[in-house]
């Protein structure tokens, strides 16, 4: 009988953190998955009408790139900060950054689809930064400069 009540109430202990912890856990999940902008020193902008061989050449030692160019990967472990690449015509079209943190969590950025989307995604980021490195100042300097001078015809989309 003690027995009985004792499995009856680890269960109901079992039950009670399922349905009331698991639900904030969702939660905090969702929003866990999606972030902003963060400096890697590599933006989204700069990859934007590239085709394979000019994303080898310009990015060589920066970035590490799977076999069909999908994943591009700012550590040789291809661990942590990477970009998702979506091509057309030989070229890339669309870049989201995504984070895969210690547990196996994927941070998502926005899917950004033009090259003039994602310069303002880098500028409205690196001047949020109230304490910018000389890098971060430089990358600000050349996405307002790219936003400024217009992209090239066949690298934008909006």
């Amino acid at each position: 009988m003690i027995m009985i009540k004792l499995s009856s109430s680890v269960l109901a202990l079992f039950f009670g953190y399922f349905f009331c912890i698991s639900p904030i856990a969702v939660v905090y999940a969702q929003s866990h998955h999606d972030t902003g902008y963060v400096s890697w020193g590599t933006d989204e902008f700069e990859l934007f009408g590239l085709t394979k061989a000019q994303l080898t050449k310009k990015f060589k030692g920066e970035l590490e790139f799977d076999q069909n160019f999908e994943t591009a990967w700012l550590s040789p472990k291809h661990t942590g900060p990477q970009f998702i690449l979506s091509f057309s015509n030989g070229k890339v079209i669309a870049v989201q950054r995504m984070f895969v943190d210690g547990m196996g969590c994927h941070i998502m950025g926005p899917i950004l689809k033009s090259q003039k989307e994602a310069a303002r995604f880098s500028i409205e980021g690196l001047t949020e930064n109230p304490k910018p490195n000389l890098k971060d100042q430089a990358k600000l300097a050349l996405a307002k400069k790219e936003l400024a001078d217009g992209m090239p015809k066949d690298k934008q989309k909006d």
